[in-house]
């Protein structure tokens, strides 16, 4: 990867001890990290510490096998607390940052509205569908 950053080389190639498809998905992962090539859905996350108002891990983990298979790129921020969440937020196409069980919805780094607990996942996943949708829409718009 590092080489790829520098402009050393044009061609990738993982191997793992798992399934090839998985050699795939991580090599867009890695193409992604380094701003090489942008596909599917990009998570921006925290990780576990006490001021999350909601389990970021398992919504993190339950959106990319949801999403596994998206190819139009969008950008994703998961952040369970308000102190860095604002911030990364303001970065990403669709941010959610954590509350006392409000948790506080951007769209385009603009704060938007409030979604409760029970409606989180459900909710990230209608946003994130209808994101896509958008973009498309304009990509096919953009081609003709």
């Amino acid at each position: 990867g590092s080489l790829l950053l520098d402009g050393i080389g044009d061609t990738i190639r993982v191997s793992l001890s798992a399934n090839p498809i998985d050699e795939i998905k991580v090599g867009f992962e890695i193409l992604k990290s380094l701003g090489i090539r942008n596909r599917g859905l990009t998570i921006i996350s925290c990780p576990s510490c006490a001021r999350q108002g909601f389990p970021v891990i398992d919504i993190v983990s339950k959106l990319e096998k949801k999403f596994s298979d998206l190819t139009t790129p969008l950008t994703l921020s998961i952040i369970g607390c308000v102190v860095n969440g604002p911030g990364e937020a303001k970065k990403t196409e669709i941010g959610i940052t954590g509350g006392k069980s409000n948790h506080m919805v951007y769209i385009d780094g603009i704060a938007d509205h409030k979604v409760s607990d029970d409606k989180l996942f459900n909710h990230i996943v209608e946003l994130i569908e209808k994101k896509v949708s958008e973009l498309e829409s304009k990509k096919t718009i953009s081609s003709l």
